[in-house]
């Protein structure tokens, strides 16, 4: 048995037939195996769309709070909206030139089958942060955008620029039109 590590697969050509060989396509070349262990982040999906729904995007972060209570906890972990942006949005990709002042922020994009946009953003740092960035620099079109965060329902005003608010580790999830 060979394992090929740090080998970025492009594209899994999956055998239907007992027996046959699946190819795992790199840029490097092609594999050809009788077994296949796909091991990865939820990004898996468009190399395996037979997983793209069973996955959902989660960051690999610990974070430790106080007790939410049963009521909060089960309010977060059931919100419709955030689990429809989970099961069927596409394109979820990381920015990843952020402007100055970001350097404690993760910022992730989507886009919605009906071309709704999502916006993701993450504190990482230890205190809270008061930013603002215009809707190009977090990588989407320029222009007003309204937006409404899914976690808490509150509507933004349509702008240019979008203000960031968030507690240390904090994060919210925007529906952007």
């Amino acid at each position: 048995m060979s394992i090929f590590e740090n080998s970025w697969v492009t594209r899994l050509d999956v055998a239907q037939n007992a027996g046959a060989d699946n190819l795992a396509h790199t840029s490097q070349g092609t594999v050809r195996a009788r077994h296949l262990l796909v091991a990865g982040g939820a990004m898996l999906g468009p190399l395996v769309p037979s997983l793209a729904n069973k996955l959902m995007d989660i960051g690999t972060y610990v974070a430790a709070t106080e007790p939410l209570g049963e009521e909060r906890a089960r309010a977060l972990i059931t919100n419709k909206e955030v689990i429809a942006v989970d099961q069927r949005s596409h394109d979820n990709h990381p920015l990843e030139h952020l402007p100055t002042g970001f350097e404690q922020v993760r910022v992730w994009v989507a886009s919605g089958k009906a071309g709704e946009r999502y916006l993701a953003v993450f504190n990482l740092d230890d205190k809270p942060l008061s930013l603002q960035a215009t809707w190009q620099q977090l990588g989407l079109a320029s222009g007003k955008h309204a937006a409404r965060e899914l976690w808490s329902g509150h509507r933004l005003q349509s702008s240019g620029r979008l203000p960031i608010r968030l507690p240390a580790h904090g994060c919210v999830l925007y529906s952007v039109e």
